[in-house]
């Protein structure tokens, strides 16, 4: 409904989601995934069932293609619903700040509200399970930080949490570790500020890894 509490678009699909660069993830009871205007206009149809597409973020949407017999892939998809990266990722994640994080792993990723998005890796039988490996690709498609990472999160504010030997840090658009990866886990920069947990207590840092503040809370709760 709108603002005013009209209906636009009627109850119709099994599942829908925000609208996104104008566009809003639906999902049908036949389980195929299209994406509709704000006029219910049905824009793009991902064929069959053999796809399942995610929100649109920065005008590229990931799509997790379904290939028998073989490994799954994600690529992503154009507002016009072309193929703009082609589907080569086991693990892929939102595009912000004009990255995403990618992996040749089907071992989860995170949305860009930070939640952690577990798959199972289920290749084929010829096929071995590599090591986890995350790193970051642009608009292209092009790798501009190694896959080297054992899991990633998004870009915000210009840096992105990153795991590395068991711990997590924080490194900037060019890959620099710019804090050192020692905490038990991670968030999001907002306002300058970032949640981290240390041992088993959650506390907030700036950008120099400076903590600010400490909680009684426990990280685990998080």
């Amino acid at each position: 409904m709108d603002a005013d509490c009209k209906v636009v678009v009627r109850p119709f699909y099994e599942e829908v989601s925000g609208f996104r660069d104008g566009l809003c993830r639906v999902v049908r009871s036949s389980g195929e995934t299209a994406y509709i205007d704000r006029y219910g206009s049905v824009r793009i149809e991902l064929p069959d069932a053999k796809c399942e597409g995610g929100n649109f973020c920065e005008g590229l949407a990931r799509v997790l293609y379904w290939f028998p017999g073989t490994r799954d892939l994600y690529g992503y998809i154009s507002t016009e619903g072309r193929i703009a990266i082609e589907p080569r990722f086991g693990s892929a994640g939102d595009f912000s700040e004009g990255l995403a994080p990618v992996s040749m792993t089907q071992d989860g990723w995170f949305n860009l509200e930070g939640t952690e998005l577990i798959g199972g890796w289920s290749p084929a039988p010829d096929l071995p399970e590599p090591p986890p490996a995350w790193g970051f690709i642009n608009r292209k498609g092009e790798v501009v930080i190694p896959l080297i990472y054992e899991k990633a999160l998004y870009f915000s504010e210009g840096l992105a949490a990153v795991k590395q030997g068991g711990k997590w840090g924080y490194i900037d658009r060019t890959g620099r570790m710019v804090i050192g990866a020692g905490f038990e886990n991670a968030y999001g920069f907002r306002n300058g500020i970032a949640k981290v947990v240390i041992g088993e207590r959650v506390v907030y840092i700036d950008k120099t890894g400076r903590i600010l503040v400490r909680t009684d809370m426990c990280g685990l709760e998080f």
